[in-house]
């Protein structure tokens, strides 16, 4: 992915703590449907929390670098966890 290919008006949470990132993803993740897909900026930081949060059953999680410590990210939901 090219640095063309983010979106000019994504959400940008690199000022959050990783504890109130840890919340926002949490409340926005439980809204989402199969297939939606969530786009943000975060730091380093709170990308390496993510990596292992959020690769697991029910989300993907995919990110790459952009600046030094500002990397976009991707969280996509592939399973429903209330089947």
């Amino acid at each position: 992915m090219t640095e063309n290919a983010i979106p000019s008006n994504i959400a940008d949470y690199t000022d959050f703590t990783c504890t109130n990132l840890m919340i926002k993803l949490k409340i926005l993740t439980n809204r989402m449907k199969k297939g939606e897909m969530l786009e943000f900026l975060t730091t380093r930081e709170g990308n390496d929390n993510l990596e292992t949060t959020f690769n697991k059953k029910y989300f993907r999680y995919q990110s790459f670098q952009k600046e030094p410590n500002v990397f976009y990210a991707k969280i996509i939901k592939f399973e429903n966890k209330n089947k």
